[in-house]
């Protein structure tokens, strides 16, 4: 079986460095919605105003061919809010099988490096991002 740990991290403002409250934020694998272990952990995850900028992901064990299998899992992280750019963050997870457990004793975290969201249109009104990016020295 392959137990997957609880995947966390930190979403920011972009612009103001704030940590960013009240959006959704989605966990995919190969296009599609990632099953929680439980329905007590949601997907897509509401990032609230008492835990600003932190979201929380424990993906539901999947079965594997035999005990000792290593494998790459491929994530996608999902924001799409109206108040900031579309944004998508791809990362993998390197997991081992395991034989089955009933219960497990010790789970793991996986922590995603931070996320910078961009508001709407920060990149307008002649706003270089990057500045190293510009045709003009």
């Amino acid at each position: 079986v392959f137990y997957f740990p609880t995947i966390k991290g930190r979403v920011f403002n972009g612009m103001t460095f704030e940590p960013v409250s009240d959006i959704r934020i989605s966990i995919t694998h190969q296009g599609k919605p990632v099953r929680m272990v439980d329905s007590r952990w949601p997907n897509p995850y509401s990032v609230v105003g008492n835990t600003p900028g932190t979201y929380l992901f424990w993906p539901k064990a999947i079965s594997a061919s035999a005990v000792g299998v290593d494998r790459d899992f491929e994530f996608s992280l999902e924001i799409d809010d109206p108040r900031f750019e579309p944004f998508s963050h791809y990362f993998s997870v390197p997991i081992r099988s395991e034989a089955p457990q009933l219960s497990r004793a010790f789970i793991r975290d996986y922590t995603v490096s931070d996320l910078f969201l961009l508001p709407r249109g920060a990149g307008d009104n002649d706003m270089q991002l990057n500045p190293e990016d510009s045709d003009n020295p």
